[in-house]
Formats: C-alpha cells, sequence, structure tokens
C-alpha cells in the first residue's frame, strides 16, 4: 500500500510541476507580447522562461532541483520571521496541463492558492522544505499580481488577457474561491515561517466573508475554515527527529491525524536546522524525537508521546 500512495503521489506532484513556470523577474512567465502563452515553451526573448513538456526536462524536479535562467539553481530564500526576500524569482502558473505539457491558459487566483496549499501540504507530508519555498514564491506572485490594493483579489492577474471587466468573486461555488483559497494558503505559509506580511494578508482576504455568511452561507465554506482555523491559531506542529527513527514516525502520523483547524506540520530532522523557520531551533529531546505544538511560534513544552502530542492539539490553550 505504501508503495501505491507513493506512486499516486508522484503523479500528482508531476501534473502540478507540469502547470509551474519559472520567471526570473516575476514576468509573466512566458507570455507573449499580445498576452498569449509562448508556444515554444522555451526562453522568451524578455528572458522569460517557460515550464512546460517534461517537468524533470525542464528542470522542474522538485525541492532542490529547481533550475531556470540566471542560475537559478536552488530553493533557498526563506529569510526569517518577515518572510521571503523581495525581488526573489516569481512562479508562474498555466491554468491546465495535459500529458506533462502546460497548457495556454494563464493560471487563475484559485489555480496559485490551491497549487501553493498543496505544496505546503507535501512538505509536512514528505518532510522537503523546498516545497514551502515553491509555495512563497506562487504567493508572492498571488500578492503582487492579483491584489486589488484594498485588501482583496482580483481572480486574473494584472499582466493577463485584457478583460472589459476584471473579475473578483470571493464567494465559493463549487470549489473554493481564489480569495478564501488564497486567505488559507497565506495563513498556512505565515504558520510556518512566522511571516507577519502573510498572515496580516490572509486577514485582510477575509474582509467579505461576513456579508457572504450572513446571506449565502453555502457561499462561505472555504472562508469560514480559514477564519476557523485562524482563531485556533492556526496549531504550527514541529516534528523534530532522525527519519529512521520509528519513533519520529509515531510521533508525525499522529500530527497529520490531527482535527485542530488549520494545523501546519513541519518535519526536521532533530538538529534545529531547517529552511523553514518553524523547525530552527527544534531538536531533539533527551536523544529522543519531540513533538512541539505552537501558536504564533509561541511552544508549548515538547512532548515525546503520540498521545500526548493529541492532547495538547485538542487544547486550544
Amino acid at each position: 500500500q505504501a508503495g501505491d500512495v507513493g506512486s499516486g503521489l508522484d503523479q500528482i506532484v508531476a501534473s502540478l510541476l507540469a502547470r509551474v513556470h519559472l520567471s526570473e523577474h516575476g514576468g509573466s512567465g512566458g507570455a507573449s507580447e499580445s498576452g498569449g502563452a509562448s508556444e515554444s515553451g522555451g526562453a522568451s526573448e524578455s528572458g522569460e522562461w517557460g515550464g512546460q513538456g517534461d517537468p524533470a526536462a525542464n528542470g522542474l524536479t522538485g525541492p532542490g532541483g529547481l533550475t531556470g535562467p540566471g542560475g537559478l539553481t536552488g530553493l533557498g530564500g526563506l529569510t526569517g520571521p518577515d518572510g521571503p526576500e523581495a525581488g526573489r524569482a516569481g512562479l508562474r502558473l498555466a491554468r491546465t496541463s495535459r500529458d506533462g505539457v502546460a497548457g495556454p491558459s494563464a493560471g487563475l487566483l484559485e489555480d496559485y492558492a490551491c497549487v501553493a496549499d498543496g505544496f505546503l501540504v507535501l512538505s509536512g507530508v514528505t518532510g522537503e522544505a523546498g516545497w514551502v519555498d515553491l509555495a512563497g514564491r506562487l504567493l508572492e506572485t498571488a500578492l503582487g499580481r492579483f491584489t486589488d490594493g484594498q485588501g482583496g483579489f482580483f481572480d486574473t492577474a494584472d499582466d493577463g488577457e485584457r478583460l472589459l471587466y476584471r473579475p473578483s468573486d470571493p464567494a465559493d461555488n463549487a470549489t473554493p474561491s481564489g480569495t478564501f483559497a488564497v486567505a488559507g494558503a497565506l495563513l498556512s505559509y505565515a504558520a510556518l515561517t512566522g511571516s507577519t506580511r502573510h498572515r496580516e494578508a490572509a486577514v485582510a482576504a477575509l474582509g467579505p466573508l461576513e456579508a457572504i455568511a450572513g446571506r449565502f452561507p453555502r457561499a462561505a465554506g472555504t472562508g469560514l475554515a480559514v477564519a476557523e482555523a485562524l482563531l485556533a491559531g492556526p496549531a504550527e506542529i514541529a516534528i523534530a527527529g532522525p527519519p529512521a527513527d520509528p519513533r519520529t514516525a509515531e510521533l508525525h502520523t499522529a500530527a497529520l491525524r490531527s482535527a485542530s483547524p488549520g494545523a501546519v506540520i513541519a518535519l526536521g530532522d532533530g538538529t534545529g536546522e531547517s529552511p523553514i523557520p518553524l523547525l530552527v531551533g527544534r531538536e531533539q529531546v533527551n536523544s529522543s524525537p519531540a513533538a512541539y505544538v505552537c501558536r504564533n511560534f509561541t511552544c508549548r513544552m515538547p512532548v515525546n508521546d503520540p498521545a500526548a502530542l493529541m492532547s495538547a492539539l485538542s487544547s486550544r490553550k
């Protein structure tokens, strides 16, 4: 069963990466002068690079293997509690992909939000910190290209196709709205990195929630879930222990089964060193894997027992 799960995860990751474009200067990710996507999927005259085709062939091979123009060969850049460095490379998404080839339509806000959220979850499951950085780059694009300047978001990017009316619909439909989905992703990223900027952006994105929930509660489910996570902290769970130690796996499993709203998980090796700020200084306790339950980077005493971890997660204090 573990092999089947791993194979399925690989397919999902490959599908997501096929839609990712790397732009050295946060540009349109392969857009031509007319606003359409570059058909070649290669470098355009402006120096932008579209990640079409086989993700591995184009350098998008996952954490530690992202390559692109200008020697972008790593996924560093989580620089502390105020988030990513200004001006670092942005990531762009295509709306669709087929057989590993990105389609011509530019990604919408909901694409950036949901893929970023998926990368954050993937980091918590695999323990690979590079996914957090990828998520941060997608959210950087969302904050730079989709905001309306008043805390809200448009559904299309500011450098996308010119429309008579630029849509901005915060209400959920059959799928989460871009606004509420990006609020959730921003909140999760803030919980892992300590970024005040991302947390404040998440709170601002929930601005329309009260009006929508009051009149159309079925269209506010995602926003209400994010609000519940915000009220709960959310819980920040740091697991620190050698990957091969079965006690680490037991703590990790207990964290994954947590019902705490919006909880985020960071899995480290127990050395206290990591690109993910939540893991910095989180070490083993008495030479045993440990779990830290934090809220706003203020942590309870670490625990070594899965049952104690579940108990700590059930408390809102």
